[in-house]
């Protein structure tokens, strides 16, 4: 009994204490886990041959080892010239230099007839005529001993004069990595058990978070893969994280130049197309992810986000938790959206529309709050997030949610203009100017410099018959097709443009049961039904061919490219299908006070399924005709063309010298040696200054480019503006030396970037001192 009670006492003092145990067992995983990756990063093979070492693996029993020089008289196949080396698992780089050059052969390690799982990945090198070096890298997945191959196409003479392998540390990085993250969620289930057994999670929570969770992951089948589909827009997206991850790696912070672009020369997308999210995947590719699994990654976590961020909305709006549960999987699953992000690989756009509930929400909080109660002066709060969410991932959504934002107060003016509800909506516009300076200063710096495509090439073209017609709207069953060729074409050869019958018919069904309402109190609670409607009837409108797009550009004469910039009318549907989705709900809602619960319970169990076989109708689509990715980094890609219009680089630049010239052009009777680039950071010895010496290097000149050197004699005037806009460094008479170029952004960009954090955090204490607010 002594001791049966010892050991309850024991217990009683452990759970009291178990944030005690929970920190000891903390630091002795870390400690743990800090020296499994010392040990890991330690002794990394390394392996060189050099052309002499080449000779003692030809065999003359082998057809296959012939030595290290391949010409017409060796047929089209495989030939090892190292039959094998031994490599633990991991992550290599590995270096092939070789002489002369043949058209469609490449080299590689490879294994041979081996049916286990991704054994050696398949990334090669093409010896190409003219070129002498090139460099790949590779995951292998189990301890194994590859061959280094030559694939020869029958044509031309190469010789292998050098391949050098390395083990890098990035197994260790990622082992270390995912570590960390199971402990993280180890402490979280910790952290809600014990809440739950001191105060317990409330049924409805539980309900809200495992309904988010399935959403997400219904709507989200594609991303389950290890392999991406690919869309229009992916390798651009692609490029785009893995021009972060390079761009940190280069020392910038955020990324302002993105230097995987053009074969290397830098592209300024990031000061105008927000990427604060796809810093996520951006960090987990520096973790040692393939950046197709860290996109499929990323597509998860939107999906969560959208759901999340939809359930706290509707929430708020229709206060009813099967209603919402119900408008949020409507909105997750609105063919739009799963088009944009399956078939159009659009990142922007619908990591944008996670955003839309927000401002929807955000727009109700100030006009239905009651403005004279203490919580009506933070009202503006969820406004600014929205707004902030759509435009840090898509510019071209905030024109298109400013438009019906400012129909909304046209509409409501008599009440836009009263005193507090109008100081709110000031109070929305600074704010979130404040909260997103950090984005906006760079952005208008760079505009007026008036050298950039997107501002400088206004492009006027008539957008009407690239709408949806009145058929699309009602698509159950949403085919993966390609092109989209525009309203004169055959539907079935066009790509799926959709509302979606399940959204069509929620807001039939609220349009019915609004003209069956006669009471006078009914229709004056339904005020807000009525204005959703409306919005979402203009919206649809907008996205079709009835709307009357080419009058309009017609009429704006001078100022027409600015509805040009919209591009596709039909991206009016994410906006429609938000509203939809709300207005469905208050559909719902009313059937519920007219028939009853049950019936209304019937009817989103119809629209959910029609929703959910239109959904996995779609990806299922995806998953049959997509071309499918596994790429560990863009080394593949053809970044020239993934720029697709090029909008963010500057006007009439000669793009064929990026093409064509990767290295530097020395002028002026200069010479250098030890040129290497990191990103947006490039370093080279001066050994002759020549007369008037000058250096292009394959960077684009950009604002913001700095150069030194280590004694302070080159200063920022030795850089300028070359040839085909080209980095130029003129080299000062009697110097010698390093020489380093690199990208930082103006101190008054930073300014800027702490003033938004500043803000951001200002907001974040007024939530905690006043969450018992209705936020």
């Amino acid at each position: 009994m002594k001791l049966q009670g010892k050991a309850k006492g024991i217990a009683a003092f452990l759970m009291k204490r178990w944030w005690l145990m929970l920190l000891v067992l903390n630091i002795l995983s870390v400690l743990v886990f800090a020296g499994l990756y010392w040990k890991n990063s330690r002794n990394l093979l390394h392996y060189t041959y050099e052309e002499t070492d080449f000779a003692q693996y030809v065999n003359t029993q082998d057809p296959r080892a012939v030595g290290n020089t391949f010409d017409e008289d060796n047929a089209f196949g495989l030939y090892n010239v190292v039959p094998s080396f031994f490599l633990r698992k991991g992550y290599y780089e590995y270096r092939v230099t070789w002489e002369g050059g043949s058209p469609g052969t490449f080299i590689w390690p490879h294994t041979y007839l081996d049916d286990r799982y991704h054994t050696v990945e398949q990334n090669v090198i093409y010896m190409a005529e003219g070129a002498a070096e090139d460099q790949n890298g590779f995951w292998i997945n189990i301890d194994y001993s590859p061959s280094l191959v030559v694939c020869y196409s029958g044509q031309g003479e190469v010789k292998v004069t050098s391949f050098e392998i390395r083990e890098t540390n990035m197994l260790a990085v990622r082992t270390l990595f995912l570590r960390i993250m199971g402990l993280l969620f180890l402490n979280v289930c910790v952290f809600v058990a014990v809440y739950q057994r001191r105060k317990g999670i409330p049924d409805s929570v539980r309900i809200a978070v495992i309904g988010c969770v399935m959403i997400a992951l219904v709507s989200g089948i594609p991303a389950l893969f290890s392999k991406t589909i690919e869309g229009h827009d992916l390798m651009f997206h692609l490029c785009r994280i893995e021009g972060i991850r390079d761009g940190w790696l280069s020392g910038q912070f955020p990324v302002r130049i993105n230097p995987v672009f053009y074969n290397g020369y830098g592209y300024a997308n990031p000061v105008f197309y927000g990427e604060f999210l796809l810093y996520l995947p951006a960090f987990l590719q520096l973790m040692g992810f393939h950046l197709t699994i860290a996109y499929n990654v990323y597509v998860v976590i939107i999906n969560l986000i959208t759901a999340g961020i939809a359930y706290y909305c509707f929430s708020k709006m229709l206060k009813n938790q099967w209603a919402t549960l119900a408008v949020v999987f409507l909105y997750c699953m609105a063919p739009y959206r799963l088009v944009d992000i399956y078939l159009r690989s659009a990142v922007g756009e619908y990591s944008a529309i996670a955003f839309f509930p927000l401002v929807l929400y955000g727009m109700y909080r100030i006009y239905t709050t009651d403005t004279e109660s203490g919580e009506y002066r933070y009202c503006f709060v969820p406004l600014v997030f929205g707004i902030t969410g759509v435009l840090q991932n898509h510019v071209l959504s905030v024109e298109m949610i400013a438009v019906f934002l400012l129909m909304t107060c046209v509409f409501l003016l008599p009440m836009t203009f009263r005193k507090r509800r109008f100081f709110a909506l000031v109070k929305t516009v600074i704010v979130s100017v404040l909260v997103n300076l950090g984005f906006l200063l760079p952005f208008f710096d760079y505009y007026r410099t008036g050298r950039f495509a997107v501002f400088n090439e206004k492009k006027v073209t008539y957008l009407q018959n690239g709408g949806v017609v009145f058929g699309q709207l009602f698509d159950l069953f949403p085919k993966w097709i390609w092109e989209f060729v525009g309203a004169d074409s055959s539907i079935r050869s066009e790509m799926p443009n959709s509302l979606g019958l399940s959204l069509t018919l929620g807001v039939s069904l609220c349009i019915g049961l609004l003209l069956l309402s006669k009471k006078p109190e009914e229709k004056q609670s339904r005020k807000p039904v009525v204005l959703c409607l409306l919005l979402c009837l203009i919206a649809v409108w907008m996205s079709t061919v009835y709307f009357p797009w080419d009058v309009l550009i017609e009429r704006l004469g001078d100022f027409a490219y600015l509805v040009c910039s919209i591009q596709f009318i039909w991206r009016f549907l994410a906006v429609a299908s938000v509203l939809a989705a709300l207005v469905c709900g208050y559909g719902l809602l009313i059937l519920s006070e007219r028939a009853g619960k049950a019936s209304a319970l019937c009817a989103a169990g119809v629209l959910c399924t029609l929703s959910l076989v239109s959904g996995v109708f779609f990806m299922e689509e995806t998953l049959d005709n997509g071309k499918i990715h596994y790429m560990n980094d863009t080394r593949a890609v053809y970044t020239m063309g993934a720029v697709s219009g090029g909008e963010y680089s500057y006007s009439g630049s000669k793009w064929e010298t990026a093409e064509n010239v990767q290295e530097p052009e020395v002028s002026g009777g200069a010479k250098i040696s030890g040129y290497k680039k990191v990103g947006t950071t490039a370093a080279f010895l001066v050994t002759e200054p020549g007369d008037n010496g000058t250096v292009l290097l394959p960077m684009i000149a950009f604002p913001g480019y700095r150069v030194t050197s280590k004694d302070g004699e080159i200063s920022q005037e030795c850089l300028s503006e070359g040839d085909s806009a080209r980095i130029r460094i003129l080299i000062p008479e009697d110097f010698t030396g390093e020489i380093r170029v690199f990208y930082r952004e103006p101190w008054y960009w930073r300014a800027a970037e702490i003033l938004s954090l500043l803000t951001v955090g200002s907001m974040l204490v007024l939530w905690h001192r006043n969450r018992k607010l209705r936020w």
